[in-house]
């Protein structure tokens, strides 16, 4: 399946359906437990980086979609998932933060800047 002599794994249609067959479903099959393109490069025996300079190339708008909807699985299992509690809170924070999300904390009383900070001492009473 390599290039002649080249040493590089050509693209075509057999990794093609195996690459479908994992984001219709093979992912799951094999256990994993989202799905990804660590998960579908071991799956196919195919590394990472000859997956993206696959999908790199003019001509294989098919497989960016495919792995666009490897990373769309893959935030959706991920979300509801973590909802349920099936993963951690942290590893799901943790691997959302791959897509964008982050966790923030609001700082304002009713969506308005904190202006002053009064201090009362630990026992109560106040001056």
């Amino acid at each position: 399946m390599g290039g002649k002599g080249s040493g590089k794994t050509k693209y075509n249609v057999e990794y093609y359906e195996k690459i479908k067959a994992y984001i219709g479903g093979g992912w799951q099959e094999a256990g994993d437990a989202i799905p990804s393109i660590a998960g579908l490069s071991v799956i196919i025996g195919i590394p990472r980086k000859t997956i993206y300079a696959w999908a790199s190339k003019e001509g294989n708008e098919n497989l960016r979609n495919i792995l666009e909807k490897i990373l769309s699985e893959q935030e959706r299992t991920l979300i509801n998932k973590g909802l349920t509690k099936e993963f951690s809170s942290e590893i799901t924070k943790l691997a959302l933060g791959k897509h964008g999300y982050k966790e923030t904390h609001d700082i304002t009383t009713d969506d308005q800047p904190i202006t002053g900070i009064k201090l009362v001492p630990p026992d109560g009473t106040r001056d």
